[in-house]
């Protein structure tokens, strides 16, 4: 109220509707050690010294596929000469929606918890010594109907609307001397775009970085 508003309170949106409005109103693009372009609508980051911050403020939101990192490592355009060994740990994961027969051997979504290991070669200098804590759930009814649906059919596993994965992680990293010489689980290049990841206690490089 008040000026161009008048004397009279003039309603805008309800408390929700603006966090949403203020979370995706650009400020993600702050945050110099996270390439945030891709990021999902609904996301919000903040960062405080060497801290990073992402959550969907309680919201369940829609992604296009099952990632788990929203922090991704912003190209760079000259070799940096800096590598980051990241350790990212799931501190807490919980699937609503969709439940497998104890008759089914393995469970198919047991591979988004854990601990995960990558290290960067020519990372920005944004990255040293970063810590990125996550709270998030993500909205995964359309994707893991259409995965699952032999399944479903066959009375394997039981869906019931939405399928939801909420979950709480913490990844921090440090520099290392040299990326194939750590335990990590996959290295990336970010200025050559390069891919490995460990078979059999060796580095393979992979030819197509998103098969």
């Amino acid at each position: 109220m008040g000026g161009s508003w008048g004397d009279s309170p003039t309603y805008i949106d309800n408390l929700p509707g603006m966090i949403s409005l203020i979370n995706n109103s650009g400020g993600n693009g702050s945050i110099p050690a996270c390439n945030t372009a891709n990021a999902p609508t609904g996301f919000s980051y903040s960062q405080s010294g060497n801290v990073v911050t992402i959550t969907t403020n309680g919201q369940c939101i829609k992604v296009p596929n099952m990632a788990t990192n929203f922090c991704e490592t912003p190209a760079q355009p000259t070799q940096t000469g800096i590598s980051v060994f990241t350790t990212s740990e799931v501190t807490s994961a919980e699937w609503r929606g969709i439940t497998f027969s104890s008759s089914f051997p393995t469970d198919p979504l047991a591979s988004m918890t854990g601990t995960f290991k990558q290290c960067t070669i020519n990372a920005p200098a944004e990255q040293t010594n970063l810590v990125v804590n996550s709270d998030t759930c993500m909205d995964m009814t359309e994707e893991l109907e259409a995965s699952f649906a032999s399944l479903i059919e066959q009375g394997y596993a039981t869906v019931t609307p939405p399928i939801t994965f909420a979950s709480k992680s913490t990844y921090s990293s440090q520099a290392v001397a040299d990326c194939f010489a750590t335990d990590a689980d996959s290295i990336y290049d970010a200025f050559t775009q390069q891919v490995w990841i460990k078979q059999n206690g060796q580095f393979v490089e992979i030819s197509n970085p998103n098969q």
